[in-house]
């Protein structure tokens, strides 16, 4: 049996918290563990509940998503931190990845639905993909597992 996935998603957008929330809870996968309507609130969130991914939007009120990427990582916060946004130019996404971000996902990349654009391991460094709609829900499933598991190794203290 899998261990089921702990989110906090942090956007300013009820629709898409809502959205998001729905899409995650049918998967069976992933519990939404709270939500947050802007960075501050997703920094106190992600420390009280301690979530394994965080989902953070970077255009928000009161705190960026930069910033509070950065808060979080200075507060110690294990869990992951993926990007969701529909801001893909580097500027965007250069400081979100140095301030801690473990992914960075579209919210839409011009391929048509809701797609997904995350890291992806290859030997030259990491890679960036748009992934046919067919497959890109079960691709973005697997980056927030695979963030998930290494949150709860650095938890844990585990390798």
């Amino acid at each position: 049996m899998t261990q089921i996935i702990r989110l906090l998603i942090a956007d300013d957008h009820p629709v898409v918290r809502d959205g998001l929330r729905g899409i995650f809870e049918a998967s069976g996968e992933f519990e939404v563990a709270g939500e947050a309507a802007n960075g501050r609130e997703a920094v106190d969130r992600a420390a009280a509940l301690r979530p394994d991914v965080v989902l953070m939007d970077l255009r928000m009120p009161v705190l960026d998503g930069v910033s509070a990427i950065r808060l979080l990582a200075e507060k110690g916060v294990s869990a992951r931190v993926l990007v969701l946004t529909i801001f893909d130019t580097d500027t965007d996404a250069v400081p979100a990845i140095e301030a801690g971000a473990t992914g960075y996902l579209l919210k839409d990349c011009g391929c048509g639905g809701f797609l997904f654009r995350f890291p992806l391991p290859v030997p030259s460094g990491p890679g960036w993909s748009c992934p046919a709609p067919a497959s890109a829900a079960a691709l973005a499933f697997a980056a927030l597992r695979a963030a998930a598991s290494r949150s709860r190794q650095r938890r844990t203290g585990a390798a």
